[in-house]
């Protein structure tokens, strides 16, 4: 086939540019370095390494080469490969068109929150609202979130227009290095936070994150194994037809060897570096509390920790969402053209000359249409939106005086859907004091910590006097986090709203069974097979105890409870010089002190 009438790559440096970009995009930034963390640091690096080159390696020179062999997209090169298997270039083509109902709308975030931060930055002085209630009220502005939608829709069909050489690989020759500079600036500014090592310790030293305190527990080596692999598919753009389409306009002259590996190790180690910009600024603000990955770790942590950066912080946040604007267009343009591709080659299969402006503006349309129903968020958010408009809610203790009558006044709301809300409204009263601590939406306490404190205090009313001093105290609670709770319970008005909560029967104790102090500040890692006791029995009782169960062994562990087959965690122990202890001891050591028994006089 003639490359120059179908369009092709104009250079070598165009083409991995846009091969990277489509590679490097939101999973990169909140799912790579989280699910690293989680699933054991240099585990799971490892882990993603090896399919990388042994998997993603060989896929992706095979749908590259399939593609520059066809000379069309994913449908085509299947049809080609078999009849039987041209369902799955179509499902290659579907998957694209679904990813981009949410990719679009967390584009439009993006962009919103760009304006957000340009306005704290010119309006200097000005109040900052938090993160989190920056998202509630964006969420609760269903048709606003359409709007910055369709922006991020409409560069996309800008992009796509200019066709393969005049529009995604001109951008992402801008884009991409662009980007690189951005995680830069993003990466000297996060490392330099105070804190920012335990977030380093989180993606790098194995089995920190369950000693840390940021996971419970860590996963066996399948579910690491698991975890790298699909987060590999997903990140290096695999099985969804981009590579088979990009492979379609690349000159036959091309390595694809050579840039196949470049590809990989540049998505991994943007990856890397993506991480460096996010966690351990997120862990410097929050500690182990911080929401990790997903849309809150974007639009909630991180502008949380923009704001605790003071006046420059604003301008980190622009440069920050402007980052992961463009690491969003660089991900679905591709994304876009997988479908654009599949509607040219029709058309020329027909004898057609396929109008690309037409067919990008229909696919971009279709998006929107599926993209909208995302961005409104159905009936919820409406309600909760009506609610505050016609004044039947200023806070959340308004909820408990809420009335039928006053329910069937609001739009597309009928006498079971008022029952059904005021049931659950009701039920909400008997939830455990960690739900209610939450739901206060106290700053920098997300659930894990509303846990701890509800846990630590065991009442509202312990927890609304206790000192800053008393806060931190807890394990995995840093100053900032103890100053944002005595700061809200000290604003006006919060008095009032816990006294209403108390005078409509919201619970306000902590139910759950009290911790005992045996092992208090003690980190004790399980190993081997015990006498009586499973690993998971055993943990619990470190825990209920008022321990810490670890899964590594490290200088702060104060025991090592051994059972048979111990192995290397035994052995690294000794070599430590930590005390190890059998399963006997470990229960002499948690088992409950002897009532005091009462003196008898003797007889005279």
């Amino acid at each position: 086939m003639d490359e120059n009438k179908r369009g092709s790559f104009g250079s070598t440096i165009g083409f991995l540019l846009s091969a990277i970009g489509s590679a490097v995009g939101l999973g990169n930034i909140w799912g790579f370095p989280y699910k690293m963390g989680k699933s054991g640091g240099f585990t799971f690096l490892i882990a993603y390494l090896l399919l990388a080159v042994f998997v993603g390696f060989v896929v992706m020179i095979s749908e590259l080469a399939m593609g520059r062999h066809v000379g069309k997209g994913v449908i085509g090169c299947y049809h080609t490969l078999s009849k039987k298997f041209k369902w799955v270039g179509w499902l290659a083509v579907f998957s694209p068109f679904i990813i981009m109902s949410f990719y679009s709308v967390l584009g439009g975030y993006c962009i919103e929150y760009m304006a957000l931060n340009m306005s704290n930055l010119a309006f200097a002085g000005a109040e900052i609202s938090a993160g989190a209630d920056l998202f509630t009220s964006m969420l609760m502005n269903p048709f606003g979130n359409v709007i910055f939608t369709i922006l991020f829709l409409v560069i996309c069909y800008l992009i796509n227009r200019g066709g393969i050489s005049g529009g995604i690989e001109k951008f992402n020759k801008v884009g991409m290095p662009a980007l690189f500079v951005m995680l830069v600036i993003v990466i000297i500014r996060s490392l330099t936070l105070d804190g920012a090592v335990e977030g380093l310790k989180f993606m790098f030293v194995p089995g920190y994150a369950v000693e840390g305190g940021f996971i419970a527990e860590e996963p066996n080596f399948i579910t690491v194994l698991a975890t790298a692999g699909g987060q590999m598919f997903f990140s290096l753009s695999l099985a969804m037809g981009v590579m088979f389409t990009y492979g379609s306009y690349l000159s036959k002259k091309e390595n694809l060897v050579k840039n196949a590996a470049l590809i990989v190790f540049s998505d991994t180690l943007v990856a890397l570096m993506a991480g460096l910009a996010v966690i351990p600024a997120a862990v410097a603000i929050s500690g182990p509390s911080a929401t990790l990955s997903g849309p809150k770790l974007l639009f909630i942590t991180l502008q949380d920790v923009f704001n605790a950066m003071g006046a420059a912080g604003p301008l980190f946040g622009v440069l920050f969402y402007l980052l992961v604007l463009i690491a969003a267009l660089t991900s679905a343009v591709s994304l876009v053209e997988v479908v654009t591709t599949f509607f040219l080659d029709r058309a020329e299969e027909k004898g057609k000359q396929g109008n690309r402006s037409k067919v990008v503006l229909i696919v971009c349309l279709a998006i929107l249409v599926e993209a909208s129903v995302v961005a409104i968020d159905g009936l919820g958010e409406a309600i909760a939106q009506q609610l505050i408009d016609r004044q039947l809610v200023h806070s959340v203790a308004d909820l408990y005086d809420l009335t039928k009558d006053q329910l069937l006044t609001l739009d597309k709301f009928k006498a079971k859907s008022a029952e059904n809300l005021l049931k659950a409204i009701a039920s909400s009263k008997q939830n455990n004091l960690d739900k209610l601590v939450f739901g206060l939406g106290i700053r920098n306490i997300g659930d894990k910590a509303a846990a701890l404190l509800a846990e630590h205090f065991g009442s509202m009313d312990a927890l609304r006097n206790a000192a800053a001093e008393d806060i931190s105290s807890i394990d995995g609670f840093g100053g900032v986090m103890a100053q944002s709770v005595v700061e809200f319970f000290a604003k006006d008005g919060t008095a009032d709203l816990l006294h209403r909560l108390a005078d409509a029967g919201v619970n306000m104790q902590w139910h759950g069974e009290k911790k005992g102090t045996a092992l208090a500040g003690m980190t004790i890692v399980v190993t081997g097979t015990l006498p009586t006791l499973s690993r998971q029995e055993a943990e619990a009782m470190i825990v209920q105890n008022g321990g810490k169960a670890s899964g590594s062994v490290s200088k702060k562990t104060a025991y090592v409870l051994a059972g048979a087959a111990a192995g290397s965690k035994l052995t690294k122990a000794q070599t430590l010089g930590i005390p190890v202890i059998d399963e006997a001891e470990f229960l002499r050591m948690v088992a409950p002190a002897p009532a005091e028994q009462p003196e008898l006089e003797e007889e005279t």
